[in-house]
């Protein structure tokens, strides 16, 4: 009982101090959308609207997601921390914690050693590949499919010894929470197959296939009517992909092959890794990529062989590592689809390599019934315990990459100069901040790696228009609005160099195409105004804003740049309702810390106006 105790409590703290310094972090890359402008998150009445929608709904058109239960603990969330990243990232470390004792629990049951348990999961907690998943807080949906995934295989592993048929029920019901998770739950039946192949219970009791047919037929059952569930209610674009051409075959079945190595090694020497990591396409078995891939999974595939021979336990874990990672895997063989490397991958499949290696040092180190038992070999357990504290400092490390947008996207072109998603990222923050000459480097970058690429030419295409050169501008972010004419960013991007062209017209064209595809941004809405009042199609402008205001009330969203063009578009209108907006803008600005220069002049013109505007009321 001491043993356990101990083993709980250390794993705990090992991995709260790993992960401990991410509760400073704020929100980055995909939690802008995901939690940010989502409405989902903000409204109860909202559920089944999750439940009945993909993942990204609002924000891109990527059907291939289904997980409400993620989206459903951001509602939850957002009503007990509002927009504060910390309370996000609690509950990431919290629920790794949590998962650090499931790896605990099943250990200890499947093999009935405190050492090997302990072990096992002391590397799972400080794991570096585990940083992207907890410091990330989109990341999450790693860490609650793993917690469901596991907590179905305990049951089952219990429901195996008492066939109860409540326990089973809890199989039942973890396994479709890790499937409304994350879509590597999927491959639970299969490992558990494995599982009755490999741990057969006691002599006399059902063969093989009838203990796995009785005991994973109903979740096949269930996966079944999921999967059907899924498919009408996002129209899974995966089912509407035609099959590779021959000529498109090979190299991506030459490129899985490559990211089946990588994956296998990183897991195994985790350094260095990149935030992101760029896939490049493997054309040819002589590419000296596939060459290296290849050598690399010989001694993988060694392994494997001497695991079958040293015991099945060994190969059962080995097998949980390669079922668990394959549907990650093997979306790249998708007919056009871009290859997706991310190191979050490998949450769950990394269970079975820290068990692999709590094996490998319960071997080595002895039979040990007290910590300080003269038979404990030193020299392993010394080893082991050094191997935990680099582990611990590389995570500690790795963690900073997600401290802040402009640190994560600078770490993603630093480890992969070849990360499309880093350079434009840095590209739209420069450009943001004014700063043209970085955004020209990086979309000089972009523009090498992916010519015809729609992010970066409309990226580009707004660098030009905003540097001097409008025509050019437009013309590179109309091509590039070509290829992906329903994302409602890029259109967004577009009515901006239409608006530094002058031509409003066409500005809020593009703009209300944004806001169809975008309906929950309130951005757009009150640009789209701001674009038709400047057309002077007024009676539409106050549409679109009073559309915008009705959206920011339901996002809980505000800016203050909204109070000012309300008082400038209702001052013929509602004179009242113009003021209002001025003394709230003006208000708004005198509440800042330091006001700056133009600051200080916006305040004195909010208030001439709000004066102006009471002369002719009176």
């Amino acid at each position: 009982m001491k043993r356990t105790l101990f083993g709980v409590v250390f794993v705990v703290w090992a991995g709260a101090v790993t992960f401990g310094n991410t509760l400073s972090y704020g929100f980055v890359w995909d939690d802008h959308f995901l939690i940010g402008d989502s409405y989902f998150v903000r409204h109860w009445s909202a559920i089944p609207q999750i439940f009945a929608s993909h993942f990204w709904a609002g924000h891109a058109d990527w059907k291939m997601y289904y997980r409400p239960l993620i989206n459903l603990t951001y509602l939850v969330e957002y009503h007990l921390w509002g927009l504060r990243p910390l309370g996000y990232h609690l509950t990431n470390v919290v629920t790794h914690l949590a998962v650090c004792l499931l790896v605990l629990w099943i250990c200890s049951m499947l093999l009935r050693d405190w050492l090997l348990s302990f072990t096992a999961a002391l590397a799972f907690a400080v794991h570096p590949v585990h940083s992207q998943s907890v410091a990330f807080i989109s990341g999450r949906t790693d860490l609650v499919s793993t917690f469901f995934f596991l907590l179905a295989f305990a049951l089952y592993h219990r429901w195996r010894q008492s066939s109860r048929w409540p326990t089973y029920a809890g199989v039942a019901g973890a396994f479709l929470l890790a499937l409304l998770s994350k879509e590597v739950a999927v491959t639970l039946p299969l490992v558990l197959v494995c599982y009755e192949w490999v741990f057969p219970g006691p002599p006399g009791g059902r063969p093989f296939l009838a203990r796995a047919a009785r005991g994973v037929g109903p979740l096949l059952a269930l996966l079944g009517v999921f999967l059907t569930v899924r498919i009408f209610v996002i129209s899974d674009v995966l089912l509407t992909r035609s099959g590779p051409l021959q000529a498109e075959a090979l190299p991506r079945v030459l490129t899985t092959l490559r990211l089946a190595s990588w994956y296998a090694w990183v897991t195994i020497i985790p350094y260095p890794v990149s935030p992101s990591q760029s896939a490049q396409v493997v054309t040819s078995v002589t590419d000296p990529a596939f060459l290296v891939a290849a050598a690399g999974l010989v001694p993988l595939i060694a392994a494997v062989v001497a695991a079958a021979v040293w015991s099945r336990v060994s190969l059962f874990f080995i097998a949980w590592f390669w079922i668990t990672l394959a549907p990650s895997v093997a979306l790249n063989l998708l007919p056009g689809s871009t290859p997706i490397v991310a190191d979050r991958f490998l949450y769950l499949p990394s269970v079975g390599v820290c068990i692999l290696l709590a094996l490998g040092v319960r071997r080595l180190i002895g039979e040990v019934h007290d910590v300080e038992a003269e038979q404990v070999r030193k020299a392993p357990a010394i080893a082991f315990a050094s191997l935990v504290v680099l582990f611990a400092i590389l995570t500690i490390w790795r963690n900073e990459y997600w401290k802040d947008d402009l640190r994560l996207y600078y770490r993603m072109e630093d480890t992969d100069p070849q990360s499309l998603m880093a350079v434009v990222n840095l590209g739209l923050m420069h450009l943001s901040r004014l700063e043209a000459k970085e955004a020209t480097i990086d979309f000089q970058k972009a523009l090498a790696l992916a010519p015809n690429n729609a992010r970066v030419l409309v990226g580009y295409g707004l660098l030009e228009a905003e540097t001097g050169h409008p025509d050019e501008g437009l013309r590179d972010a109309l091509h590039g609005l070509g290829y992906e004419p329903n994302e409602g960013s890029l259109h967004a991007i577009v009515g901006r160099i239409y608006v530094v062209k002058g031509d409003y017209d066409r500005a809020s064209a593009h703009y209300r195409e944004a806001v169809r595809l975008q309906p929950h941004i309130p951005g757009n809405y009150f640009v789209l105004a701001w674009t038709l009042f400047h057309a002077h199609h007024v009676p539409q402008a106050v549409k679109a804003f009073d559309q915008g205001e009705q959206v920011a009330s339901a996002m809980q969203w505000r800016h203050r740049l909204v109070d000012r063009l309300g008082g400038e578009l209702f001052a013929d209108l509602d004179p009242p309702r113009a003021i209002g907006y001025w003394e709230r803008y003006a208000a708004d600005l005198r509440s800042l810390p330091q006001p700056s220069q133009w600051e200080q002049s916006e305040i004195t013109t909010a208030r001439a106006q709000a004066e102006k505007l009471r002369g002719r009321v009176k």
